[in-house]
């Protein structure tokens, strides 16, 4: 006659031991083992394997042994508060100056382009209103107003310091 134990068998793992590893599982004392191989031949500088698993622990104990290049600086955040209440630094500015020269030379030579060899391509753009429906163009062209003047708008409150640098209302 066949007995069965009333108690379920536990995981390798029990959350409720959180100190106890259960070896009686041969998956579980392969991973143990392979961990611990790992750390002795990384230690006793043994060339590398065969073996994947134990290569990826080697990595693994190597990379636990040597300690991050750069630490954080211990005022890391107070730095980072300093800088950015300093406002951008000279260079930032430059660049942003640069960046608007170049989209302004860049709208000059569109319309210059546009201006040279548009009459060529603009009779192909009289067939775009016989797609759009009666008052298309009216309507683009106030959506256009509208986004143009809003940009423009928050450009000049920027200017004149008196918005939110980052477009954002304060709350």
């Amino acid at each position: 006659m066949k007995t069965t134990d009333p108690t379920p068998p536990r995981p390798p793992f029990d959350p409720a031991r959180p100190g106890e590893v259960r070896f009686d599982d041969p998956r579980v004392r392969a991973e143990w083992d392979a961990q611990e191989r790992a750390l002795r031949e990384e230690r006793l500088g043994v060339p590398v394997g065969d073996d994947a698993r134990v290569a990826e622990y080697r990595l693994l104990a190597r990379a636990l042994r040597h300690p991050p290049l750069d630490a954080v600086p211990y005022d890391f955040a107070a730095q980072v508060a300093r800088r950015a209440a300093a406002g951008p630094a000279f260079d930032e500015r430059l660049e942003g100056w640069l960046l608007r020269g170049l989209v302004a030379l860049f709208a000059v030579a569109a319309v210059a382009v546009a201006g040279a060899y548009g009459g060529t391509w603009w009779p192909s753009g009289d067939a775009l209103g016989t797609v759009l429906p009666d008052g298309a163009g009216t309507w683009a062209s106030a959506v256009i107003a509208c986004v143009a003047l809003s940009w423009l708008m928050q450009g000049l409150m920027r200017q004149l310091d008196a918005g939110p640098r980052d477009g954002a209302r304060a709350a």
